[in-house]
């Protein structure tokens, strides 16, 4: 039942019986594994570390407990600590494939890209259908794809909903739905009584729907993530929520029946944008705006597409790829931002924000 419970993804309830069976008995490991997995998925992440700790210690020889209290301790910021916990899992299960590309990932943070690319070929070699791990390996070995795996995406996101808006604003210091969003009001022209229809592109749980109340909106928001929905949905402020992939969502909606089309940190994810910005040309009224932020690069002669797959697993877009980019479906360039998408270990990741006109 406590399994059942976790698998079923009730987390609440599941913590909840499993907090109640390490009272009555303090020693039962399964109780202690459950409760700190119900903790993690809760995005209750500094709760979850007792419960992973005292399963670890009840089960010496449990590579999915050492793996467990990995995940958690890297969550917490304690890398180090977690590739030890790594470790151990492999120790106790060599072909272990969410250990090895853990621990890749683990290794990636700390700028060991050589061990990091290691650690993902062995999972690819445990795992050759998983197209998460492949796209890891592309992005440490220089290749460019057009575009992340969608079950990849998902995945990172679903795992993320809980603990998204604190770690994305607090930790990262991101800031770019309030910029898009002023830049809007700045340049949005409103006619009177109308209610501008607002499409928001990779919603996430919401951020850019909840810096944009001001407007009035009516906001529809499309994102791959149930999980990231979820939170987006707990805000009620927007009209329609629809899980989906970008483009087959926007191939779905009518000609010209929308006066806004946002996208914060979303195309990060998407290499070759071209698709996009079509479907985003035909869904805009005339003279409706396209608003988005991608992390930016300078191209060599070698880049030949405009875009590139970082050793981060995320994409950047140069400036030349994008100015092409409006000029070939119609788009009046407004304006052009250089922002800190974010800060990762310290150091800042810049991008543009970009406001267009159909």
């Amino acid at each position: 039942m406590l399994v059942a419970m976790f698998n079923q993804r009730q987390y609440a309830e599941a913590e909840a019986f499993a907090r109640e069976q390490t009272r009555q008995y303090p020693k039962h490991p399964l109780a202690w594994k459950v409760l700190g997995a119900s903790l993690q998925k809760l995005g209750r992440v500094a709760d979850a570390l007792p419960a992973m700790q005292k399963a670890a210690v009840l089960m010496p020889k449990d590579h999915e407990a050492f793996n467990n209290l990995g995940v958690t301790l890297k969550d917490l910021g304690k890398t180090e600590q977690a590739i030890h916990c790594y470790r151990q899992a492999l120790a106790l299960k060599p072909d272990y494939a969410d250990a090895h590309g853990n621990l890749g990932a683990a290794l990636r943070e700390q700028g060991k890209l050589a061990e990091a690319l290691a650690c993902y070929k062995r999972k690819l070699a445990l795992a050759p259908h998983d197209d998460e791990t492949r796209h890891h390996v592309d992005a440490l070995s220089g290749v460019t794809t057009t575009g992340a795996p969608s079950k990849y995406i998902e995945g990172v996101f679903d795992n993320y909903a809980a603990k998204f808006d604190q770690h994305l604003t607090q930790a990262l210091g991101y800031n770019v739905p309030q910029r898009m969003a002023e830049l809007l009001v700045q340049h949005h022209n409103r006619p009177a009584n109308a209610r501008p229809r607002v499409l928001d592109l990779g919603c996430g749980t919401g951020l850019v729907g909840a810096a944009l109340q001001g407007m009035e909106a009516e906001l529809i928001g499309v994102d791959l993530s149930g999980g990231m929905l979820q939170q987006a949905r707990a805000r009620g402020i927007y009209q329609d929520l629809l899980q989906s992939d970008l483009v087959p969502m926007m191939q779905s909606q009518a000609d010209a029946s929308f006066d806004i089309v946002t996208s914060a940190d979303v195309f990060v994810y998407v290499g070759k944008l071209d698709e996009v910005v079509q479907e985003t040309r035909r869904l805009l009224k005339p003279g409706g705006l396209f608003a988005f932020s991608v992390e930016s690069f300078e191209p060599g002669p070698q880049d030949e597409m405009g875009f590139k797959l970082e050793t981060s697993g995320r994409y950047s877009h140069a400036a030349s790829y994008l100015t092409a980019l409006a000029a070939r479906h119609g788009f009046t360039v407004l304006a052009t931002q250089t922002v800190t998408i974010r800060v990762e270990q310290g150091q800042a990741i810049m991008g543009q924000l970009a406001l267009w006109r159909a």
